[in-house]
This record gives structure tokens, sequence and C-alpha cells, in this order.
């Protein structure tokens, strides 16, 4: 493929608590939501956030349309507790490649890694 695109992501498993072993938030779940990055450049910021999100929930963040255009490089999701007006928490992050040559172009990938366990939906597109 010569691009990707991005459609959904899903995550269900992710770290309960900070690594000093309290909740995200004041008694509550952590205000979940992720960052997709190649390198230091942003590709895409979910601009939807789960309030009070539970390990163990799936929570989709649905009609991305994200370009990956360079399949075969390494990219990176972030997922942020959000704080606003505070700055946001690092949860946890995940580095991966999109596409590997000499698999299949399957349309639902799973990754786990770190503690968090994620799953995307993604389409191709092909040289004309």
């Amino acid at each position: 493929p010569t691009k990707m695109l991005l459609k959904e992501v899903n995550i269900n498993r992710f770290p309960t608590s900070r690594s000093r072993n309290d909740d995200w938030d004041s008694n509550s779940g952590a205000d979940l939501y992720f960052v997709l990055l190649k390198g230091d450049e942003v590709i895409y910021t979910a601009n939807t956030i789960f309030e009070d999100a539970e390990t163990g929930t799936l929570y989709p963040f649905e009609a991305i349309n994200a370009d990956i255009e360079f399949p075969e490089s390494r990219y990176l999701i972030r997922w942020y507790d959000s704080d606003a007006p505070d700055e946001d928490e690092l949860i946890g992050e995940i580095e991966f490649i999109p596409y590997e040559e000499g698999k299949a172009f399957p349309r639902n990938l799973s990754i786990e890694s770190g503690g968090i366990e994620m799953g995307m939906r993604v389409s191709y597109e092909f040289e004309q």
C-alpha cells in the first residue's frame, strides 16, 4: 500500500492508576483520549474524550480518517488523561508499524504493550 487510512481506534485495557498507585483523577477514572504521531509530528488528536474511563471497558474512537502516508514507518499512539485546564497526564504509549510487507491487508489490527490493549480499523490505498 502507498497509504493507509486510520478509521477507528479503540482501547479496552490501560493502567488503572499512576505509577504512584493513585487514581488518574480524584476518586475516578481517566478522562481518556489519544494522539497519533510520526516521530515528533502530530498526525491526529482525538476530538472525543471518554470521561471517567475504566479499564476493561471498550472505548471506540470513531470516524477518524487520519492519513498514514508512510505505512511501513514507525508511528506512536500516546494515551492521555485530560486534566484541563491543567497539563494532561501521559497514561502510556504504543509504538507500531502499520503495515509489514509480506503480511495480508487486515482491516483490523490489535496491539498490546505496556499494560495497554488497543485495536485499530484501517483501509488501504495502492499505486494505480
